[in-house]
């Protein structure tokens, strides 16, 4: 059994970056040499990704967000299942 982590980066974090001190928790949390544990970074998909993530209306991930996820998280997933 392999746990990965995936930290969801709040929606602040990535419309605004600059909106505030930005402690840049997920980079240091998931560059730490320290962390054993794969991890899956869709921070770094969704601060490239051209298209909204989250909903209009509220924090949560919207169907985009969600499918960039699946597909990370699936990805990853596939790859080390073996036959």
């Amino acid at each position: 059994i392999k746990i990965y982590l995936s930290i969801i980066p709040n929606k602040a974090s990535i419309l605004e970056p600059n909106g505030g001190q930005y402690n840049h928790l997920i980079e240091r949390i998931q560059e730490n040499k320290n962390l054993t544990m794969p991890f899956l970074d869709i921070y770094t998909i969704y601060q490239k990704h051209p298209q909204m993530v989250y909903e209009r209306s509220d924090s949560h991930w919207n169907c985009e967000g969600r499918r960039l996820w699946l597909e990370l998280a699936n990805g990853k997933l596939t790859k080390n299942i073996k036959p």
